[in-house]
């Protein structure tokens, strides 16, 4: 059988052109002059005593000159103070109110934190961005510049249940916790208005980025440098079970790397206090790491899910791809309830790492590891396993 496939080629409508009454009449709504009929000679005045000249209907007209410079937004106050102050003719209103972007700004300039550059953020969510920015504190010897993380949520946008449920539980978690491999915060600000509903978390920056982007940049960690970074992690997971938090939102983007040689966890959006033998209903987290119970939309323990997103975390770090694919969530809960694949890396992985992945991630509840069993494992607690000896080399004589 034959397939024959045409090339369907744009097509361009090209507006009719349009003849010397309508342009007039166009005109003449607009406030402009009439066309001059074809009958005029060239260089003669028509009947009016002024020459006539084409000139572009007013609602063409730039409303700022070509010549102002494109920081025209950011001065629109200090334009419009100075045009009030003068008789001048301008096109800035009187008391024209600063932008919101202009307004966090000056609200964040009062309490010396500086944004570098509010056009490119370090991350985004529905409802927040996170913002490169400098802390300034003054003493005696100078100002000291201290880089800082600003997260910037939009409360006024949040959803109901975001904002009356997630977003308090989020608050009251990050200003408890205390640990070195968790983000530390600095301080938490209001910005209320009529207008505006706005807060901001103010942390610390991480220059290493997240653990998700690294690995897509450079690909899988060494073996020593993947047990430094996941005891970090692990311990910092172990803390917060310790003092009944859940995460419920592990993933590698919410693993914040300094310098390659520390992680640090962070986003406490989904975070809750949870009884250790609690059980929740609530879907949380990203589907590549999350457990079959979850998938499945039956009630889990949330300490229990955090240990398997652990293992997600471990295998993307030491095989850098997806344990699972998530297009086709049956066969994926189909895979996961079945024995672990390593693909072409089995045999390249340590025997220790493999097991300690394979508790981690282990179907049944029961049976799964906890993040404090986690860091007594072998690998974690520094305990090498005895070195294979080599075969004795016999030597015949032929």
């Amino acid at each position: 059988m034959v397939i024959f496939m045409a090339k369907v080629l744009p097509v361009s409508f090209a507006k009719p052109p349009m003849d010397k009454g309508s342009w007039n009449k166009r005109v003449r709504n607009q406030g402009g002059p009439s066309r001059p009929s074809s009958n005029s000679t060239p260089g003669t005045s028509s009947s009016s005593d002024q020459p006539r000249r084409r000139v572009p209907p007013t609602s063409a007209r730039p409303l700022i000159p070509a010549e102002r410079p494109r920081q025209w937004a950011s001065s629109i106050r200090s334009e419009a103070e100075s045009a009030a102050s003068s008789n001048s003719d301008t096109l800035i209103p009187r008391n024209t109110p600063l932008s919101k972007a202009a307004q966090v700004r000056k609200f964040l300039e009062a309490r010396d934190i500086i944004i570098e550059n509010t056009r490119k953020s370090l991350g985004e969510g529905s409802f927040s961005k996170v913002y490169k920015a400098v802390r300034i504190k003054k003493n005696e010897t100078g100002d000291v510049r201290t880089p800082v993380a600003v997260k910037i949520i939009d409360r006024g946008n949040l959803a109901e249940n975001m904002r009356e449920h997630f977003l308090p539980r989020e608050l009251e978690i990050i200003r408890a916790v205390r640990h070195t491999n968790i983000c530390r915060l600095h301080f938490i600000m209001n910005m209320t208005d009529k207008n505006t509903d706005k807060i901001f978390i103010v942390s610390d920056l991480y220059g290493g980025g997240d653990l998700l982007d690294y690995i897509m940049a450079k690909g899988k960690f060494s073996e020593p440098r993947c047990r430094k970074l996941f005891k970090d992690i692990t311990k910092a997971v172990a803390y917060l079970h310790k003092n009944g938090i859940a995460h419920r939102d592990l993933k590698g983007e919410n693993v914040l790397l300094r310098f390659n040689e520390k992680a640090v966890i962070t986003d406490f959006g989904f975070a809750r206090r949870v009884d250790p033998d609690s059980r929740s209903t609530t879907f949380c987290g990203s589907t590549a790491y999350v457990p079959p119970e979850i998938l499945e939309n039956t009630p889990y323990q949330p300490f229990i899910s955090d240990c398997w997103s652990l293992g997600v975390i471990l295998y993307i770090m030491i095989c850098a791809f997806m344990p699972y694919d998530t297009k086709d969530t049956r066969k994926m809960i189909k895979n996961q309830r079945g024995k672990m694949n390593f693909y072409h890396m089995h045999g390249q992985i340590l025997p220790v790492i493999e097991n300690l992945i394979s508790r981690l991630m282990h179907p049944d509840i029961k049976t799964r590891i906890t993040a404090e069993k986690a860091l007594e494992a072998p690998w974690l607690a520094g305990v090498r396993p005895p070195r294979a000896k080599r075969p004795r080399m016999e030597i015949i004589n032929l």
